[in-house]
This record gives structure tokens, C-alpha cells and sequence, in this order.
């Protein structure tokens, strides 16, 4: 089962529930796009990738200590705290130096 973010939301909806429940297991981040593919424990592949080169999100994560991981489509990353957080310093679009990959 396959979607797209072009897809009708018929075809989107079967497809995003299929992550309901799973474990995210794995994570592969090419270093000069951003394009990542999220891997789950139950098999599910999500990819997300961009559709121009620029310093847009493709995608955020929100962590428990209440920062935010930041991927953009120019290749580079920000890890900066949500609003309140702390006083630590946050890191704006700097680049990613090598390919990540986590869990494989």
C-alpha cells in the first residue's frame, strides 16, 4: 500500500493508519538533501523527501525534553528548545556532514 502527499485523502488515510501502533525503529537521513526514510518495527516504510531545494522543514520532530529537531530540504538540521523550555543555546541550520543513519 502506497500514498503520496498528491494522493486523494481516501487513499492517504488506509495508508497513515498503518503507523498507528508501530515503533519507529530505524532512521536513514541522506546529508544533502534531507530526504529521510523512517523505518518501523512491523515493516512500514514512511520516506519523506523534498520537492525543491531550499531551507523549508521537511520534517520536525518534537523530543520529551522539549526540543524540537528540525530536517530541511537544504541539507541541514536545527535542534533548538520549544517556547519556555531553557536557556540553552539552540543550533540553527547547520549542515549535515555524512549520512545518519540509526537503527539498521
Amino acid at each position: 500500500m502506497a500514498a503520496t502527499s498528491s494522493s486523494p485523502y481516501k487513499q492517504q488515510s488506509p495508508v497513515c493508519r498503518l503507523l498507528n501502533g508501530q515503533r519507529l525503529t530505524c532512521v536513514d537521513i541522506d546529508h544533502k538533501t534531507g530526504k529521510t526514510v523512517l523505518g518501523f518495527d512491523l515493516g512500514a516504510e514512511l520516506s519523506i523527501r523534498r520537492w525543491e531545494a531550499n531551507g523549508n522543514d521537511l520534517w520536525s520532530l518534537a523530543k520529551p525534553n522539549g526540543y524540537f529537531l528540525e530536517v530541511h530540504g537544504d541539507g541541514t538540521y536545527s535542534h533548538q528548545p520549544g517556547s519556555g523550555i531553557d536557556k540553552r543555546p539552540a543550533v540553527h541550520n547547520r549542515p549535515l556532514h555524512k549520512p545518519i543513519q540509526i537503527g539498521r
